[in-house]
C-alpha cells in the first residue's frame, strides 16, 4: 500500500506514517527516568520503614529526614512507600505464623496472680491450691 492509503486507513498523518515505518524494530515506549529528591535518601527510608525496630510511618519519615536535610515535600516520601508495602507485606507474613493444634494438645496458662478469698480467709494462705479455669 502506498503511505497516503495507510494514513487513510488509519486515520492518521502521512508523516507519522513514514515515521512509523522508517525503523526496523517495532516503536516503543521509553519513559525518561527524572531523578527526584528522594532517591539518595531511598537507603534510609526502606530501613526505618521495613525494619521492626524502627517501623516509623510516613509522617515520622519526613520529620527524620527534614533532620538529615531533605528539603522537599512529603508527597514524594509516600510515592516511595507505596512501592514498599508488598515488602512489609511480606516481612509481616514471615514473621508471623499460624499454628493449629487438634484440641487438648495445647495447653494454655494463666500466670496472673490470684487471691481468693471464702468467707473473709484466704485459700492460698492456709495452704490450699486454687484452680481458676
Amino acid at each position: 500500500m502506498k503511505i497516503k492509503a495507510i494514513a487513510r486507513t488509519m486515520k492518521m498523518s502521512k508523516n507519522t506514517v513514514k515515521k512509523l515505518i522508517k525503523p526496523e524494530e517495532a516503536p516503543r515506549y521509553k519513559r525518561e527516568y527524572y531523578k527526584t529528591k528522594v532517591d539518595k535518601y531511598k537507603e534510609q527510608i526502606s530501613e526505618w520503614y521495613l525494619e521492626p525496630k524502627y517501623d516509623f510511618n510516613g509522617t515520622r519519615i519526613y520529620r527524620e529526614l527534614k533532620k538529615l536535610g531533605y528539603d522537599g515535600s512529603i508527597n514524594p516520601i509516600y510515592r516511595f512507600l507505596s512501592t514498599l508495602t508488598n515488602e512489609k507485606r511480606e516481612v509481616s507474613k514471615k514473621a508471623t505464623e499460624r499454628v493449629e493444634t487438634p484440641y487438648g494438645d495445647q495447653p494454655q496458662f494463666d500466670w496472673s496472680p490470684y487471691r481468693i478469698e471464702i468467707g473473709g480467709i484466704s485459700l492460698e494462705e492456709n495452704g490450699y491450691k486454687v484452680i481458676v479455669d
